[in-house]
C-alpha cells in the first residue's frame, strides 16, 4: 500500500469518525435546542415523579334493593288514606375493580360514610342497615309490618320515600369520580343531598381535601370560587370553600348545599385548573398535568 493511499484511508475514517459525533450529539438534543448529555440525574429525577397509568379499564356491577312498610293502623282512625307508609330504594353501580385493582376497601368505606353515615367497607352491610327500618311522617311510635310492594298511594303528608343511588360520573387515567345521591320526599317537603367521592386510580385511595388545594392558601381558593359566581350574576357570594367538590377534565365543580348560595337548590360552581394553578398542591398538579383517556358516566335515576 502506498502512502498516497494510507494517507486517503486515514482522511475517511476521519470523516466518518466526525460525522457519527455529530449524528450521536443530533440524538441526544432536545426540542428546545438543550442537549441531555449532561442531564441524566435530573431526567431520572423527573421520570421518578411522573404518574404512571396503567389504563386498565374499571368494572363495576349493578346492585338495586327495596324495601317498603306501611303502619298497621290509620293515623285518622276510620279513614284508610291515613296509613302511614314508608319506601326504601337503592339502586347503584358499584366498582368492583378499579385500574385492575379490586382491593377496594379505601373507597368502598368512603362510599358507605357518605351513603350510610358510617364507614365500612361492604356496601351490603350499609345497605341492610339503610333498608332494615322504616322512617315515617310522624315522631310518634308507629306499628308496623313490611310489605312485598310498593304501598298503594296515600296521602301526601302520610308517605315517606327515601332514595339512595351511587354511580360513577367521571372518570380519566388518574381518577374516578363517585357519586352518592340521597333524597327524601316527606309529605310535601322534599331534600335533595349529593356527595361526591375522587379516588385516585393510580395510587388507589380517597383524593383527600389537603391533597388537591394547599390548605394555607384557602382564601386564595374562595376569591377563585367568587370570580366565577360573579360571572354568573345569579347567586350570593361564598363565605367558605365548601366541603363538597368533584374533578373534572379542566377544572373542578364545588358543590354548595341548598340554601348556601341559592335558596332553590344545591349548586355547583366551575373553576378551571388554570385559575386554581397557585392554590393547588405539588402532587395535584402532577396529577392532572398527566391526566388523560376521559370518560363520562350516565347517572342513576329513580
Amino acid at each position: 500500500m502506498t502512502k498516497r493511499n494510507l494517507f486517503i484511508i486515514i482522511a475517511i475514517l476521519v470523516v466518518l469518525d466526525i460525522a457519527a459525533g455529530f449524528w450521536y450529539l443530533a440524538g441526544h438534543v432536545n426540542s428546545d435546542g438543550k442537549s441531555d448529555l449532561f442531564s441524566r440525574e435530573d431526567e431520572a429525577t423527573e421520570m421518578a415523579d411522573t404518574i404512571s397509568i396503567d389504563g386498565m379499564a374499571d368494572k363495576f356491577k349493578d346492585l338495586e334493593r327495596y324495601a317498603y312498610f306501611v303502619s298497621l293502623q290509620p293515623a285518622v282512625p276510620g279513614h284508610y288514606r291515613t296509613y302511614w307508609s314508608s319506601v326504601k330504594q337503592f339502586k347503584s353501580r358499584i366498582p368492583v375493580s378499579v385500574n385492575g385493582n379490586g382491593s377496594l376497601s379505601a373507597l368502598m368505606s368512603e362510599l358507605s360514610r357518605k351513603a350510610f353515615g358510617f364507614s365500612d367497607a361492604s356496601i351490603e352491610n350499609g345497605l341492610s342497615v339503610f333498608l332494615k327500618e322504616p322512617k315515617f311522617n310522624t315522631f310518634e311510635n308507629v306499628a308496623y309490618k313490611s310489605i312485598a310492594r310498593h304501598p298503594d298511594r296515600e296521602a301526601a303528608q302520610y308517605e315517606n320515600v327515601q332514595s339512595l343511588c351511587i354511580y360513577p360520573i367521571f372518570s380519566s387515567s388518574c381518577f374516578l369520580v363517585m357519586v352518592v345521591d340521597k333524597t327524601n320526599r316527606s309529605g310535601d317537603e322534599h331534600t335533595h343531598v349529593v356527595h361526591y367521592v375522587n379516588y385516585d386510580r393510580v395510587a388507589h385511595k380517597v383524593l383527600a381535601k389537603d391533597e388537591v388545594f394547599d390548605l394555607s392558601q384557602e382564601m386564595g381558593v374562595l376569591e377563585c370560587i367568587n370570580k366565577s359566581i360573579d360571572k354568573q350574576g345569579k347567586w350570593k357570594r361564598a363565605a367558605k370553600v365548601p366541603a363538597e367538590f368533584y374533578l373534572r377534565r379542566n377544572g373542578i365543580f364545588f358543590i354548595f348545599p341548598e340554601g348556601e348560595l341559592s335558596p332553590a337548590a344545591a349548586t355547583g360552581v366551575f373553576v378551571f385548573y388554570k385559575n386554581l394553578e397557585s392554590y393547588l398542591t405539588p402532587f395535584f398538579k402532577k396529577m392532572i398535568k398527566n391526566n388523560g383517556e376521559y370518560k363520562e358516566y350516565t347517572p342513576i335515576t329513580f
